[in-house]
C-alpha cells in the first residue's frame, strides 16, 4: 500500500471523534446484529479535520479526514475539547472538537 493511501485511511478512521458523549442511539436499541460488546461505533465526518500525533495542536499532523467520510472506531473524550480516536484496524490519532456525528 502506497504511504498516502495509508496516510488517507489513517486519517478517515482517526477522525472518529466528537460525539460519544452525545450519541443517541444509547438511549434506544442497537440494530439488527450489532455487536453490542465492541466498543467500536461509526461515525460520519461533518467537517473537513486534522488528525494529529498527540493532544496538541503542535503535534505532527498524521492524517486529515474529510467532510463526508464514514470511519468506525472507538472514540473517548480525554478533555479540553480533544478526543483520541482508535480505529478499528489499531490506529489511534487525535482529533479537537466535535467534527464527528454518529452514523444512522
Amino acid at each position: 500500500m502506497k504511504p498516502a493511501s495509508i496516510m488517507t485511511r489513517l486519517a478517515k478512521l482517526c477522525a472518529a471523534a466528537g460525539f460519544l458523549l452525545s450519541i443517541a442511539a444509547c438511549a434506544s436499541s442497537p440494530p439488527p446484529n450489532t455487536d453490542v460488546s465492541s466498543p467500536y461505533l461509526h461515525y460520519v465526518v461533518e467537517r473537513d479535520v486534522v488528525v494529529r500525533r498527540t493532544a496538541n495542536a503542535g503535534a505532527d499532523q498524521v492524517g486529515r479526514l474529510a467532510a463526508g467520510t464514514i470511519l468506525k472506531a472507538e472514540v473517548v473524550d480525554i478533555g479540553d475539547g480533544w478526543f483520541r480516536v482508535h480505529s478499528d484496524s489499531g490506529r489511534t490519532g487525535y482529533i479537537f472538537g466535535r467534527p464527528l456525528r454518529p452514523a444512522e
